[in-house]
């Protein structure tokens, strides 16, 4: 039988090859699926202005083919057609001097979510909020960052060091399954206390309400009062791509800690019910 070939598109070419390759070594290692990671050479922002500049009649993957700076040798005599799915995996933050202000920035960061809609089409979009290393900074057993569960916008050039800081889980690179349980549990707090819920929402219900466009609009209350709200894209795809046995697998704790949250009224507010 033929490998089904995945696409993964990302910003970096260490961290996030990192998580993708462990990704793979943990999850897809014993199937006939095979991910292709490659780097885009630059952030999401500058390369969906290229492909807007041509009205998006460029292929992605002849966009990344053409980009000198990247190592694309592994998909140079491959066409779209030779993957069945495209996931595009960016930071919230990008390179923010490449746009204006943080409005233009919000703007095109929902445009091209309505681009990136769909894994077997142009691709599928996951943003980590405010960057990769959301991944990281979690704490064991319970539901918040190191830091709390948001961050001020102005503090995102410093959230690098400030996630790395967590010494509850290892190097992303040697993750094994447990850490992923645990990295994945906490998403499903994080993102059920994001859209209000006092304990980890049903399987059916996260499939029908969270998307990474829906994820983006929950996002913007916070960063409309200049504020992110810490979580991860790959645990989030981890469990998009899998079945309701893998969620059941994955979810032991289901209770959102709200009481160890910042105790401020707007907080609560925005984790209100909607």
């Amino acid at each position: 039988m033929n490998k089904e070939n995945i696409l993964f598109v990302i910003e970096g070419e260490s961290r996030e090859m990192d998580i993708v390759k462990n990704i793979c070594n943990v999850f897809f290692k014993n199937t006939q699926i095979k991910i292709i990671p490659i780097p885009a050479g630059e952030n999401i922002y500058m390369l969906w202005k290229k492909l807007k500049e041509d009205e998006f009649e460029t292929d992605l993957l002849e966009l990344l083919k053409e980009n000198k700076a990247i190592d694309s040798s592994e998909i140079d005599n491959m066409q779209r057609d030779d993957f069945s799915e495209v996931y595009l995996f960016f930071d919230y933050d990008g390179h923010q001097d490449n746009l204006s202000n943080k409005d233009e920035d919000e703007k095109i960061l929902a445009l091209m979510l309505e681009t990136f809609n769909n894994e077997t089409e142009n691709g599928l979009l996951y943003i980590s909020y405010p960057m990769v290393e959301a991944i990281r900074d979690i704490i064991i057993g319970e539901c918040r960052s190191i830091h709390g569960c948001t961050i001020e916008h102005n503090e995102i050039g410093n959230y690098k060091y400030l996630s790395s800081q967590s010494e509850t889980i290892k190097n992303q690179s040697k993750f094994d399954i447990e850490d992923w349980r645990e990295i994945i549990n906490i998403f499903a707090l994080k993102v059920s206390c994001l859209y209000g819920f006092d304990k980890v929402m049903e399987y059916e219900k996260y499939k029908t309400l969270v998307s990474p466009k829906d994820v983006y609009m929950r996002e913007k209350k916070w960063l409309d009062i200049g504020k992110v709200f810490i979580i991860s894209a790959f645990p989030q795809f981890l469990l998009d791509y899998h079945k309701f046995s893998f969620w059941h697998n994955m979810i032991k704790r289901v209770y959102v800690l709200k009481d160890r949250c910042e105790k401020n009224s707007e907080y609560l507010q925005r984790l209100g019910k909607t």
